[in-house]
């Protein structure tokens, strides 16, 4: 009996060292990526008319996805090749929603993302006030809620500002779609089904890019659920082998994607808002980020398991 990690399922430093010994330029690469991103966000905005639109843009949608692209080069550094997925098909899922917003109807499509965060914001704030539809609903989160009359006054005043928003127009229009479909399922629909997206694979499809959503999104989302066996057991006769934890085989084609996904998210933007800088950025994608990505890495990685 031990509490320490079996380092034939966990072995942290041997991982990590392998990293910094064979992998250190590809994810340098990828970290350039990221600051890039950081930067693009200000000087986007700055570049921008500086409205709702644009502030979802880049301090929502565009900052989400250099999180996500940061915790894929911290989790790569690691060897931690199966938490990455979660986050490369969330960086997948940001890139078909930002291209798709882009691609038509992007007003009408910020305004819906609007009133969905709006409705969501105050049926939450609603459990706070004793007596409403929420807080009945939400009985048990309700009672344990320390509110002071302060408190309920506060949360009063924001719910009744964000009516006076929801009864602006279009957002007014908009709402009395969410109030339909809630009205007969018990809950709000994803905002972009109201912009005649079905799904995210609808989403793909329309921009021509069901394969991203065949052999990344639906694969990575089986993991992410805890759904996919094979990424963690092979069985063989009287016994089945478990995979490490933590891995670096698959580290040179998860940093290539999540970098195809950001020099393509960081084009949307720039021809969004800094159009003069499209030439000097994909000369530095050949200068400083091309070779990185697309070199073999010649090692070999004998697959390792615990017999169980």
């Amino acid at each position: 009996m031990s509490d320490d990690a079996l380092k034939s399922m966990l072995d942290r430093k041997g991982t990590s060292d392998f990293v910094e010994k064979h992998l250190k330029e590809l994810l340098t690469a990828l970290e350039s990526l990221v600051d890039y991103g950081t930067n693009l966000i200000a000087r986007s905005f700055v570049s921008s008319p500086r409205q709702f639109k644009d502030s979802y843009i880049l301090f929502v949608h565009l900052q989400q996805f250099v999180a996500h692209l940061d915790s894929v080069a911290e989790l790569m550094r690691k060897g931690s090749c199966l938490s990455a997925n979660l986050q490369l098909r969330s960086i997948l899922e940001n890139f078909l929603i930002l291209k798709w917003i882009f691609d038509a109807n992007t007003d009408n499509k910020i305004e819906h993302i609007f009133v969905a965060n709006l409705r969501r914001r105050r049926a939450w704030q609603a459990i706070a006030l004793p007596g409403t539809p929420e807080a009945i609903r939400h009985s048990i989160a309700a009672a344990r809620l320390k509110t002071t009359p302060s408190a309920i006054s506060s949360v009063a005043k924001e719910i009744a500002q964000i009516d006076k928003l929801l009864a602006e127009t279009p957002k007014v229009a908009i709402n009395a779609e969410f109030e339909k479909f809630n009205k007969k399922r018990g809950f709000d629909p994803q905002w972009y089904t109201l912009c005649g997206a079905r799904s995210i694979r609808h989403i793909a499809t329309s921009l021509g890019r069901k394969q991203d959503y065949d052999y990344i999104y639906g694969p990575f989302s089986g993991v992410s659920h805890g759904g996919d066996i094979w990424k963690s057991i092979m069985f063989r006769k009287n016994k089945f082998e478990v995979h490490q934890i933590r891995t670096v085989k698959e580290i040179p084609s998860l940093s290539q994607l999540a970098a195809n996904y950001a020099v393509e998210v960081y084009r949307l933007i720039l021809t969004a808002y800094r159009v003069e800088e499209l030439e000097r950025f994909n000369q530095r994608y050949f200068a400083d980020w091309r070779e990185p990505f697309r070199k073999k890495y010649n090692f070999v990685i004998a697959p390792k398991f615990v017999e169980i």
